[in-house]
C-alpha cells in the first residue's frame, strides 16, 4: 500500500497514531467512497450522476464508527479494498490477455518470479550481445562518441541499463 497508494498509506498511518479521543473525534465510519465516486472528479463527472457513493466495508453498517478495537480491522479492509477490490476489473483484463497469449494452463506452470521475467525481461542486459546487435546510424564504426556510449552502458548497473534500453 505504501508504494502503490502513498496518500492512503499516510492517512492510515496517521489514524494509527491517534489516541482514543482523537480517533473518536474523527467520527470515522466503515463507509468509504466507492471507486466510482473517487474517480468521478478526476474524469469530470458530477457526483450527482454516480450511482453508488459509498462502499461499506466488511459487513459492517454504514454508520458504524471505527473504534480503537476495530481500527486494525478497518485498516485491513481499506487495504484489501484498494489493493484487490478496486483493481479487480483491471486484473481480470490482464488475466484474459495473458491467457489469450499463453493459452490455458501455460501460465500456471510458472512461478510468479518466472512469469515476471517472461513478461518484463531479465533485469540485467547483456551489453556485449546488445552491442553486437546494434548499429550506430550516422556514425562510423569505432567512433569515439559511440565508444563512450558503450563505456557508459557497461558502467551502469542493471536498472540503469534497462532505462537506457
Amino acid at each position: 500500500l505504501k508504494e502503490a497508494f502513498p496518500d492512503e498509506y499516510s492517512k492510515l498511518a496517521a489514524l494509527a497514531r491517534l489516541d482514543d479521543d482523537e480517533l473518536a473525534a474523527c467520527e470515522l465510519t466503515f463507509a468509504t467512497p466507492s471507486r466510482e465516486a473517487a474517480l468521478a472528479p478526476l474524469v469530470g463527472i458530477p457526483l450527482s450522476s454516480v450511482e453508488r457513493l459509498h462502499d461499506v466495508l466488511g459487513g459492517h453498517h454504514e454508520d458504524e464508527l471505527v473504534t480503537r478495537e476495530t481500527l486494525p480491522e478497518y485498516m485491513a479492509l481499506v487495504c484489501h479494498k484498494k489493493m484487490v477490490e478496486d483493481v479487480a476489473d483491471q486484473m481480470a483484463q490482464i488475466q484474459r490477455g495473458l491467457l489469450e497469449v499463453t493459452g490455458p494452463g501455460l501460465s500456471s506452470k510458472f512461478t510468479a518470479e518466472e512469469l515476471e521475467a517472461l513478461l518484463a525481461g531479465e533485469p540485467d542486459v547483456d551489453v556485449a550481445d546488445w552491442r553486437r546487435a546494434s548499429g550506430a546510424k550516422g556514425f562510423a564504426r569505432g567512433s569515439k562518441l559511440v565508444d563512450w556510449f558503450w563505456e557508459y552502458v557497461e558502467e551502469c548497473d542493471g536498472s540503469e541499463r534497462l532505462r537506457v534500453v
